[in-house]
């Protein structure tokens, strides 16, 4: 028995299309792995800081990359952190080290930056309204605290 030609070509085409799906998810996951590890570093901070709008405890810290429009933080115990907004940014200089900067108003640190050893590329948060406010009161000092990596 004959297949009619319309029906083999429309068997093909399903086989063909099944195919080049497999062939994209394949090479998709592939690629996943590398763009989804997240840079993660470990600091001490040694003082209680505010990063957006949440107060953390001096203490030992994990702070990652989560793509390159946020960044993540949490306590290095496994207590739950959070993830903040940051934009990814970039400076000439290529060997730039692991550290956080934070400004400092009267007693109060806000967090600032976070280079995490990506060579020239960083993180700069956005500066919250309670920064905004103690800026206006006071004069800012900035502060950096070193990886303990």
């Amino acid at each position: 028995m004959t297949l009619p030609e319309f029906y083999v070509m429309e068997v093909n085409m399903k086989h063909t299309a099944r195919f080049i799906w497999l062939v994209l998810m394949v090479s998709g996951l592939s690629f996943m792995p590398a763009f989804g590890q997240a840079q993660q570093t470990t600091y001490h901070i040694p003082f209680d800081f505010v990063v957006g709008q949440k107060t953390f405890s001096a203490g030992t810290y994990e702070v990652f990359s989560v793509f390159e429009t946020s960044l993540g933080l949490r306590h290095a115990d496994g207590t739950p952190g959070l993830v903040i907004q940051a934009k990814y940014v970039a400076t000439a200089d290529r060997s730039m080290p692991c550290m956080l900067v934070f400004h400092r108003y009267e007693n109060k640190y806000f967090l600032s930056q976070a280079w995490l050893g990506l060579r020239d590329n960083g993180w700069e948060l956005f500066t919250s309204d309670a920064e905004k406010e103690m800026a206006q009161k006071s004069a800012r000092i900035t502060q950096i605290v070193a990886s303990e990596r």
